[in-house]
């Protein structure tokens, strides 16, 4: 979503922290200072970021600063606490300040992979009691899968607002006018106002001084005023909630009921849960696409995974498999195991939101890589050079002009190598076999298997987005194509004739020197191709 802000050019790109501090403390920085149809943004540091606010989410937003047209991302946590509640409520990502709190909590984990939480009240050898927010139950050892863990959850979903008022009353001095004012502040973040009132009156009594007479006359009225709406405030906390832990259906079946449970709801506020309706919806979308790119990628590696592990597939099956296969399985496993997250990931929700994907930045997967390694050769040297967005040269591997002598030493090392089976030289020998595809994908390793399926699949699939195609010289022959090798030459017996003298008229071995011959790595396509894909 965009809401572009235009800088006046007179405002500086920077604040120093103390003249930021002095401008924090004005009342004019409840919202966002702003010059000729322009405006800059505190940051919770000290620091001022001038630029253009181009997008803004759930999460946080997106500025492009006035000095160097550069890109931040900030989360809402960053900004200065009076502009980000400012912003929030102007782009409708919030209705109140609701700040969830959370309490520690026993997590145990059943047999069937279930958790529960709460609170143990016993243990011993045989099992334990688990006080949860409606029911208090007993588990046996044999029922439980591990050892209970610790962990934070939001405070009401496992104990009742009468229950966390217990627990916190040893927390706070109750003897003087302080300790009632921080009893008071707790009570109103988890909703409490009925009690939260009864402790500003205690304070009152106490604050024999007047010390915090305005603090206390302040806060009577905003609680009063919450106490009178305490259902209404109750369902606008829920939905921001259920927000924040991506309940997004909950959410928003919950902005549609507000409209009829609250009918003498301020029309303003209406209004806001119709907006806010409206930016979870664009959440859950964005989430949910997130989501399936995600888990497409993730599988997508487990199942080629798979097929390069098994040995008895050739490479003509492996290959037919890519295209026709994978694209159906692939899709029909990610909806299967997005299902229990929601009912909604179905094959056609998964296929339309993965094309979806690289159409709106927030969703835009990061750049990824996949080679065909050294079965690059399988391509030909024209296709693992084709589109390249590298430039390499052209005349790489051409070496320099070889004589006639050369030329017929290098044809002669080479056949010799072609009948001992080398086919240039690979250690193990077998390279002849290895120069067909099925005699390299017969010997290659795993991840080369895996990493030659996966590029064959990324770039002729049409199912992803390509960055960059790009060439790397072969580590062997550094890009030539080509290796020289020292030929020895193999020398022939002496030959005696009438006695004469040692090695006389003998034939003589052809001289050595050094041949160029074909790279046993690449076989002459000189390059590695690599893709950069979305």
């Amino acid at each position: 979503m965009k809401f572009p802000t235009h800088i006046s050019s007179l405002i500086p790109p920077a604040v120093s922290l103390p003249m930021a501090g002095l401008l924090l403390a004005s009342a004019a920085w409840a919202r966002p200072m702003e010059g000729e149809g322009g405006e800059f943004i505190p940051l919770r540091d000290g620091e001022i970021l001038v630029g253009e606010i181009t997008e803004h989410t759930e999460d946080g937003l997106e500025v492009k600063r006035l000095d160097n047209g550069g890109i931040v991302k900030l989360r809402w946590g960053q900004l200065a606490p009076p502009i980000e509640n400012s912003l929030r409520e102007k782009f409708g990502y919030r209705h109140d300040a609701i700040e969830e709190v959370s309490v520690e909590v026993d997590e145990i984990t059943l047999l069937d992979g279930s958790k529960r939480v709460g609170r143990i009240l016993s243990s011993d050898s045989k099992g334990l009691t688990l006080k949860e927010k409606a029911s208090t139950l007993t588990y046996e050892r044999s029922m439980l899968l591990g050892a209970p863990q610790k962990t934070r959850v939001p405070a009401l979903d496992v104990f009742t607002k009468d229950e966390l008022y217990a627990e916190a009353l040893s927390g706070y001095d109750l003897g003087a006018a302080r300790g009632h004012i921080d009893l008071m502040r707790y009570l109103e973040s988890i909703r409490d106002f009925d009690r939260a009132l009864r402790h500003i009156e205690e304070a009152k009594k106490l604050d024999t001084s007047g010390q915090f007479t305005k603090e206390l006359t302040s806060s009577g009225a905003r609680l009063a005023e919450k106490k009178s709406r305490q259902d209404e405030i109750d369902h606008l906390a829920e939905i921001e909630i259920q927000r924040n832990r991506k309940q997004w259906d909950k959410a928003i079946a919950l902005c549609e009921e507000f409209a009829t449970k609250f009918p003498k709801a301020e029309a303003k506020t209406k209004a806001d849960v119709e907006k806010r309706k409206a930016n979870i919806t664009d959440s859950k979308r964005v989430d949910y696409t997130r989501r399936v790119s995600e888990a497409v990628h993730d599988w997508c590696d487990r199942l080629i995974r798979n097929k390069s592990l098994d040995r008895k597939t050739p490479y003509g099956a492996a290959v037919a498999y890519l295209s026709s296969q994978l694209k159906k399985e692939l899709f029909a496993t990610v909806a299967a195991k997005l299902q229990p997250q929601s009912k909604e990931f179905t094959e056609p929700l998964v296929a339309q939101l993965w094309s979806e994907r690289t159409k709106d930045k927030r969703t835009q997967p990061r750049p990824r890589e996949v080679s065909y390694g050294t079965g690059s050769f399988i391509l030909g040297k024209a296709k693992a050079k084709e589109g390249l967005d590298n430039l390499l040269d052209p005349t790489a591997g051409a070496g320099p002009k070889k004589s006639k002598e050369e030329a017929e030493a290098e044809a002669k090392l080479k056949k010799f190598l072609e009948r001992q089976g080398g086919g240039g030289g690979a250690a193990g020998g077998g390279q002849k076999k290895q120069a067909t595809p099925e005699g390299w994908y017969e010997r290659a390793h795993e991840f080369e298997r895996r990493q030659f399926l996966k590029a064959k699949f990324v770039e002729e699939s049409g199912e992803f987005d390509i960055v960059a195609r790009l060439g790397v010289p072969c580590s062997n022959c550094g890009g030539k194509g080509a290796i020289e090798t020292i030929s020895t030459g193999a020398q022939q017996p002496s030959v005696n004739v009438g006695g004469g003298g040692r090695g006389g008229g003998g034939q003589q071995a052809p001289s050595s020197g050094t041949v160029t011959v074909e790279c046993p790595l690449c076989h002459g396509v000189q390059v590695e191709r690599k893709l950069r894909f979305r």
